[in-house]
C-alpha cells in the first residue's frame, strides 16, 4: 500500500481570498481527481480537497447534495453525486 501526503507550503486561504487574482470570482475550487471515467465527467472534481465560499449559491448546492441521499447510497459514492449536481 503506498500513501500519498500533500503539504501545504504556505496558507491556502491567501491565495482564495486575493481579491486581484484572476481565480477570485470563482465560488467553489475543487482538486483534479485525475479520472476520467464516465461517472466524474465532465468536471472530474474530486471531494479529498475543495474550497467552498459561503454564499447563497453555495448553500443551495450543499443543500442539494445533502438532498441526494439516495444518489449517494445507489452510486456509493458522495463524489459522483456531486459532479452530476454540478452538470446539472
Amino acid at each position: 500500500m503506498t500513501c500519498s501526503f500533500r503539504i501545504w507550503y504556505r496558507d491556502p486561504l491567501t491565495y482564495f481570498h486575493d481579491d486581484k487574482s484572476p481565480s477570485h470570482g470563482f465560488d467553489v475550487y475543487f482538486q483534479d481527481d485525475g479520472s476520467r471515467g464516465i461517472f466524474y465527467a465532465p468536471f472530474s472534481a474530486n471531494t479529498g480537497f475543495y474550497y467552498v465560499r459561503s454564499n447563497d449559491r453555495t448553500r443551495n448546492f450543499f443543500n442539494q447534495l445533502l438532498m441526494s441521499g439516495d444518489l449517494v447510497i445507489s452510486a456509493k459514492s458522495h463524489q459522483i453525486a456531486l459532479v452530476a449536481l454540478l452538470s446539472e
